[in-house]
């Protein structure tokens, strides 16, 4: 009998590393339209001016949670007009 078969099985499995997942991921309000309107400065898929959209990766989840209540506000209050980004 040899020595391996004498050793008890010991089975695992390695995991890599992970970080803690976030809280709660804000996902990104685009829509896939994405035209940028001159006289708002708006997105007219998303509401988010082209700074919002460029740092979208970059914000941390509180900075994600602050934009898209900009982009509830924007879309609330521009939405009640006829055309909110117009010709």
């Amino acid at each position: 009998m040899s020595t391996r078969s004498r050793l008890p099985n010991y089975s695992f499995q390695l995991t890599p590393a992970r970080a803690p997942a976030p809280a709660a991921e804000v996902p990104s309000p685009c829509i896939n339209i994405c035209r940028m309107n001159q006289a708002s400065g708006l997105c007219e898929g998303c509401w988010r001016n082209i700074d919002e959209i460029a740092l979208w990766s970059q914000l941390d989840t509180d900075d994600k949670r602050s934009v898209m209540s900009l982009v509830e506000m924007r879309r609330n209050d521009l939405s009640s007009q006829p055309d909110p980004f117009g010709p």
